[in-house]
């Protein structure tokens, strides 16, 4: 039963993805498998009857010449059967048909020989591959051998192609025909498609009129009246949110002024600064609101943006404080607190360390840094016990360990399942972990890259980044939907 879905699953990946190609194969897939069955059910079951009933007649003609040769003179049967047959007759004395003569090869030896078999009891030679457009018959008479030179269409459908030629060109034109129409029917909807993409990025297209079937103008209708109601509720929302912003000044320059009458001390300083820094906010909507209608998309020069970005000052680098040996104890607003130190912040980006839980302590499973210890057959040091995933250390070469990640994971398991089989078994070989994995990259407009890497190359792990194609966003796809069908 899950043969045909995977089938199609695999025969997707091959399809076209665009609308038009599509509707292309839609059209020519129907006409290319008509044509087959006429070709070889109706055509060929055609050509084999005409071949036998032109066979038949002209082993008739063979015999009744062959039963007028005691009544008439042999020259005047030659000469009717060259006259009205288009048949030469020869008389050979003294010959026999060789005991190997050649078996038959083709259609026409076959089916001239069937009629011939159901009609004469004397032996018989068909050659209807020496000559390219006449047919040797040679058949045994006591006082020797009787041949037949007759033409190859006498016994042969010779204009079958020609029904074949005209199949494809009427074919062709009617694709032609299909394509042309079909063309037209495709490109509202494309238009459609495009406008959708634009908008979604921002820009909107002003030139989009409703044209095509009556069903593709209803959805062009329906997409610019939804467009239209997106750009006045954005704009709404925009000069509700300005007003709001516009109204809350005066209040925040009455509390501002009420702070300021206050005594000098760090509190009521530090409630100013957090007034001033709400009214810098609202300043800085105020002027977005302004704006927002009419800022124009232009182009900008990605080079200079990086060489900005290369050439900030030492000073501005030095800003950026990596803390790789402290250990902390909290984090309060703007401020680290560590064990023996503290350091202020503006924007803090914090890794938590990555240690096995506290089960596996307590187990004493783990040994330093943390982690349990496997082989590549994902034993412990300790008896019949295995250990897969993030909690394990795999040591591949020097300090380098295989990467905790569910891929690597994945295939720890597996592996663990077969040995714990052939343990069952009472097998003494063991699995190994192939330590091969990876991941997908996207990297955009529909395509994705893959990560391949193999732990354990010789004579180093290897890695592998693929070409971006489509192709591989579908295996990523496919991939994500597998695992979540297993594991959920």
């Amino acid at each position: 039963m899950k043969i045909f879905p995977s089938f199609f699953s695999n025969l997707k990946k091959f399809m076209p993805e665009g609308l038009y190609s599509r509707s292309l194969l839609i059209i020519i897939v129907p006409i290319v498998l008509l044509q087959g069955i006429l070709t070889f059910v109706f055509l060929d079951r055609h050509w084999q009857l005409v071949t036998r009933k032109l066979s038949s007649a002209v082993a008739s003609e063979i015999v009744s010449f062959l039963d007028l040769k005691d009544t008439l003179n042999f020259s005047k049967i030659k000469e009717v059967s060259e006259n009205y047959y288009n048949m030469s007759i020869t008389f050979i004395p003294n010959q026999k048909i060789k005991d190997d003569a050649p078996k038959p090869l083709n259609l026409v030896e076959n089916t001239l020989g069937k009629e011939l078999s159901m009609r004469l009891e004397n032996n018989f030679w068909i050659d209807a591959h020496t000559l390219e457009k006449q047919v040797i018959v040679q058949i045994e008479n006591g006082e020797g051998l009787y041949q037949f030179l007759l033409p190859r269409r006498n016994v042969y459908a010779t204009n079958s192609h020609i029904f074949l030629v005209w199949m494809v060109i009427s074919s062709l034109l009617l694709l032609s025909v299909a394509i042309m129409f079909m063309r037209q029917q495709i490109k509202p909807i494309e238009k459609l498609s495009k406008a959708a993409h634009q908008f979604g990025l921002g820009m909107k297209t002003e030139n989009l009129k409703p044209s095509g079937a009556t069903e593709v103008r209803r959805a062009a209708e329906a997409y610019l009246k939804m467009q239209e109601r997106i750009e006045r509720f954005m704009e709404q929302r925009t000069l509700m949110l300005a007003g709001v912003s516009h109204d809350l000044r005066t209040p925040l320059t009455r509390l501002k002024l009420q702070i300021e009458m206050l005594p000098n001390d760090s509190n009521n300083n530090e409630l100013l600064n957090d007034v001033n820094e709400m009214q810098k906010m609202l300043e800085t909507y105020l002027d977005f609101a302004q704006g927002v209608t009419s800022e124009d998309i232009r182009k900008v020069q990605l080079k200079g943006i990086v060489e900005e970005i290369i050439n900030i000052k030492k000073d501005d680098i030095e800003k950026i404080i990596f803390h790789n040996s402290k250990k902390i104890k909290c984090v309060e607003s703007k401020k680290l607190i560590f064990e023996n130190d503290e350091a202020n912040f503006d924007i803090l980006l914090a890794i938590p360390p990555h240690v096995a839980p506290k089960v596996i302590y307590d187990s004493n499973l783990a040994k330093e840094p943390g982690f349990i210890p496997i082989d590549r057959d994902c034993k412990t040091p300790y008896q019949n016990i295995f250990a897969v995933g993030d909690v394990t250390s795999l040591v591949v070469i020097d300090s380098m360990a295989v990467p905790k990640a569910g891929i690597f994971a994945e295939g720890e398991g597996i592996t663990v399942a077969k040995n714990i089989i052939s343990k069952l078994e009472s097998k003494e070989s063991s699995a190994l972990f192939d330590g091969k994995g990876g991941c997908f990259l996207e990297s955009g407009r529909d395509t994705a890259s893959i990560v391949e890497v193999d732990m354990f190359a010789v004579p180093k792990p290897s890695t592998l980044l693929t070409e971006s194609t489509k192709d591989n966003l579908s295996k990523k796809l496919d991939f994500e939907k597998e695992r979540l069908s297993k594991w959920l």
